[in-house]
């Protein structure tokens, strides 16, 4: 009984990953809409306009974390282009 519960078990996880590669090729990600996409202009252009990280943090409704992780993402794609 333990064998058929086994075999159903792999063949369950296989059609999970067959389904996830098909839909990757489709185009189509899995998991919550990353808010960085959303506010990421509103961050940089409080950012370059000198404003503190703790006030652009409570204007923009994002944690500290998720504002560091913007501009040092924007940082990074700026040094790879001037290169």
């Amino acid at each position: 009984m333990s064998g058929l519960s086994q075999l159903e078990r792999d063949l369950i996880s296989q059609r999970t990953k067959e389904g996830l590669v098909s839909a990757k090729a489709r185009g189509r990600n899995g998991g919550r809409p990353s808010k960085q996409n959303e506010k990421a202009e509103m961050v940089m252009a409080l950012y370059d306009s000198g404003m503190k990280i703790s006030d652009i943090v409570r204007n923009a409704e994002l944690s500290r974390s998720t504002v560091n992780r913007i501009i040092k993402n924007h940082s990074d794609k700026a040094e790879m282009t001037a290169v």
